[in-house]
């Protein structure tokens, strides 16, 4: 692939879309997905965009990052006037949240943009993009072709 200039594109996955995608799947209105709720670490509750409050439930890990969750009271998901959007299915169990508060290297939010910006993300993938390279490039040494892989010979 170095020797004719092309780049390895692919996906990053990216939590922001992992995110979009989840709240799109369940039906819920993009202007009540999580980050739209209102932490109050205080009194450990989220506050919901119609001013109702999410009560912590627990904290679980998931793909390595830890996630705190929260639960509105299904009374209050029930008569709420955008429960069509905000809580379309089973609005008696009331709205549920998780906000990631670490990743899966113990880095809190925080310091995960500030991994981007100083551009440990990207060296990270440019090492993973180089293992692909290498792992390619001795498939087609060994006879292997684009084609073998679906891919249009170039």
């Amino acid at each position: 692939m170095k020797k004719r200039d092309i780049d390895f594109i692919g996906s990053l996955g990216d939590q922001t879309a992992r995110q979009a995608a989840a709240v799109k799947s369940r039906g819920i209105d993009q202007r009540f997905a999580s980050q739209f709720f209102i932490l109050r670490p205080e009194t450990k509750t989220l506050q919901c965009p119609a001013g109702k409050q999410l009560t912590y439930v627990k904290q679980n890990t998931v793909r390595g990052d830890l996630y705190h969750r929260y639960r509105a009271a299904g009374s209050d998901c029930s008569s709420c006037e955008y429960q069509p959007k905000c809580c379309p299915e089973r609005p008696e169990k009331g709205r549920a949240v998780a906000l990631r508060v670490e990743d899966g290297n113990g880095r809190s939010k925080g310091h995960l943009s500030a991994a981007r910006r100083s551009g440990g993300v990207s060296q990270r993938l440019e090492q993973r993009k180089d293992r692909v390279e290498k792992v390619l490039t001795a498939w087609q040494s060994e006879g292997g072709n684009r084609t073998d892989m679906g891919l249009p010979d170039l």
